[in-house]
């Protein structure tokens, strides 16, 4: 059975979670903004190109290039995590906790929900000046 390259839509699937733009997923991904994109339009590129940018995201390749978008559980989490600054600073045993409670609001909504409600966390802490 022959499976399906993802590797365009995982990555713009991360790119909208995390709600940044091209240029700022390119620098956080380690690479120019021209081989991002072609990346992204083809589905295609290198074995160190496809290895630097699982290892950015710590993810398999696997996931990156055959995961369904519902395997953007991982990204998805990591989105809302790096939306709510004071995770970091929080202990270890809460901060399992709290990624525990987040897969699990995964597990009964679908990606689209999750996105809008990030789209919605996003539009508060712009009118709140990051301050959420």
């Amino acid at each position: 059975m022959k499976r399906k390259n993802n590797l365009s839509d995982n990555l713009r699937a991360v790119q909208k979670a995390r709600h940044v733009t091209q240029a700022e997923f390119a620098r956080m991904l380690d690479m120019p903004k021209s081989t991002l994109q072609t990346v992204m339009d083809s589905g295609n590129t290198t074995l160190d190109t496809l290895i630097n940018i699982a290892a950015n995201l710590n993810v398999s390749l696997d996931e990156l290039v055959f995961g369904a978008e519902q395997s953007g559980r991982q990204w998805l989490v990591e989105a809302m995590i790096h939306s709510v600054s004071w995770f970091t600073q929080q202990p270890a045993e809460r901060q399992k906790l709290l990624c525990y409670h987040l897969n699990s609001l995964l597990d009964i909504l679908t990606c689209e929900e999750v996105l809008e409600i990030l789209d919605t966390v996003h539009d508060v802490r712009r009118k709140c000046g990051g301050d959420l």
